[in-house]
């Protein structure tokens, strides 16, 4: 028979794992926004940027970019990727493969001078963020902060 200490013991452990489970599949649910703009969007050209992009959205709040000429981000970097999601009305999207879209931050060389030695600074990258102004079945419409608007039409509907 076991003991009052140790059923009490398993009652809170088992009670743990059922709470834990609960907030970590209410937290992992996509927002009906969230819903809607799941899928491969086709991002157009742009003033002052002369390619068009793919951006995914998975289910599991990843996301990943590409460029539709094949070319590279950077060398060997043909995807870039990130993580998601919507909050009032805003997508974010934080860019960076691995530990980048966690921890994103930048080092950039023009730092503060110490004993005459230049030394980088940490600053942290902001999400890319736009407003959600529409979205359709095929399209999505996204208000950058700059006053532009672009819309995005899903990948595999051919204009």
């Amino acid at each position: 028979m076991i003991s009052r200490h140790k059923r009490i013991a398993l009652l809170l452990a088992v009670t743990g794992l059922l709470s834990g489970g609960a907030l970590w599949f209410m937290s992992a649910r996509l927002s009906p926004a969230e819903r809607s703009i799941l899928g491969r969007w086709r991002d157009p050209p742009m003033p002052g940027r002369n390619v068009t992009f793919l951006v995914d959205f998975r289910p599991d709040r990843t996301c990943a970019q590409q460029r539709m000429d094949g070319e590279e981000f950077g060398p060997g970097l043909y995807e870039l990727a990130g993580t998601w999601h919507v909050k009032d009305g805003v997508l974010f999207c934080r860019w960076g493969n691995g530990l980048q879209s966690v921890f994103s931050v930048t080092a950039p060389a023009a730092g503060r001078k110490v004993m005459g030695v230049q030394v980088p600074s940490v600053r942290w990258q902001s999400p890319m963020q736009g407003r959600i102004t529409q979205v359709t079945e095929n399209e999505l419409s996204l208000q950058w902060p700059n006053g532009t608007v672009s819309t995005w039409t899903r990948h595999d509907v051919e204009p």
